[in-house]
């Protein structure tokens, strides 16, 4: 058998790791930080392929709080179509 003395100082970090109220401020300022990193990332991965740098440009990243959700998107456009799709998949064979 082994015994476990404390002075209270674990079942004090028992609590405080079974409070869900740290935990989202915790995930709220982290995930904020790793959704602009890797935006970072991407702007970094398409930089190679620039063409104009409207799609470098338009990659962004943001938290959405409510939804515990990092979104990293691109915003530019290619007349109708997405840029970051064109450079991901191309195009069709031209004609």
């Amino acid at each position: 058998m082994i015994r476990i003395k404390s002075d209270g100082k674990i079942a004090q970090l028992a609590k405080h790791l079974s409070d869900p109220a740290w935990m989202k401020e915790y995930i709220d300022r982290n995930m904020v930080q790793l959704s602009r990193h890797v935006a970072g990332i991407m702007r970094s991965k398409v930089r190679k392929h620039r063409y104009t740098g409207a799609l470098e440009e338009g990659i962004k990243g943001f938290y959405n709080p409510i939804r515990l959700q990092a979104v990293i998107e691109s915003t530019a456009m290619r007349g109708s179509h997405d840029a970051g799709l064109l450079l991901e998949y191309g195009t069709r064979p031209i004609r």
